[in-house]
C-alpha cells in the first residue's frame, strides 16, 4: 500500500501529537514534596495516686504485715494502644507468680488498675524476719531483667513493709536505700 500525502501528514501528526501529549503531561500534574506524617508521641507511664493530679508514688511504708486486700496502683498511659507490662519485685528480685488482676478505669481508657496480692512466704520464704521492699514496675516496653527494654519508660510504686506482722524490726529500720538497684 502506497502512502499518499494525507497518510503522510496525518501520521506526522499522530507522532508530534505523541511526542507533545508526553512532553506535556508531566507539566500538567501536580507533584507535591513527599507528606511526613511525625510519630504518635510516646508519652511515659505514671503512677496515678488520686483521680485528679498524676503525681508519682514515692516510697510508701506500711506499718508492717501485708495489706489484707491486697495492693492496687491506678497506672495512666496517654498512649492507650501500647500495652501495660508489669513485674512484682521483693527486695529488687523479680517475683514470677504474684497473682495479679489488670482492669481498665470505666471512666478514663488512659488509666489501668493493676491490683495483685501476696503472701507472707512470698515476701519472706525463709521466714526470717525483717524489712522488706514491695515493688510493681510498670513499663510500656517490658523488662530486661529489673530495667524497661526503653530507658526512662518506667513508673513505680514501692512499698516497705516489715514481717512477720507486728515483729520486732520497728519500721524505722527500713532502710529505703538499701540495695535498690538503679537503671541506666
Amino acid at each position: 500500500m502506497a502512502r499518499t500525502d494525507g497518510t503522510r501528514v496525518a501520521g506526522s501528526f499522530t507522532v508530534k501529537g505523541s511526542i507533545a501529549v508526553t512532553l506535556l503531561l508531566p507539566t500538567g500534574c501536580l507533584i507535591t514534596d513527599p507528606v511526613e506524617f511525625q510519630p504518635e508521641p510516646d508519652f511515659p507511664l505514671s503512677i496515678v495516686t488520686s483521680n485528679s493530679s498524676p503525681q508519682p508514688r514515692t516510697d510508701e511504708l506500711l506499718t508492717s504485715g501485708l495489706p489484707a486486700e491486697g495492693f492496687s496502683v491506678r497506672v495512666r498511659d496517654p498512649n492507650v494502644d501500647d500495652p501495660v507490662n508489669w513485674a512484682v519485685f521483693v527486695d529488687f528480685a523479680r517475683l514470677l507468680d504474684a497473682s495479679s488482676i489488670v482492669t481498665l478505669d470505666p471512666e478514663d481508657p488512659s488509666i489501668r488498675i493493676i491490683t495483685f496480692e501476696l503472701t507472707e512466704r512470698q515476701v519472706d520464704p525463709t521466714n526470717t524476719g525483717g524489712c522488706f521492699a514491695i515493688e510493681l514496675r510498670v513499663s510500656s516496653s517490658g523488662f530486661n531483667t529489673y530495667c524497661p527494654r526503653v530507658p526512662g519508660d518506667l513508673a513505680q510504686a514501692i512499698w516497705w513493709t516489715s514481717l512477720p506482722a507486728g515483729g520486732a524490726i520497728p519500721m524505722s529500720d527500713c532502710n529505703p536505700s538499701e540495695g535498690r538497684l538503679t537503671c541506666p
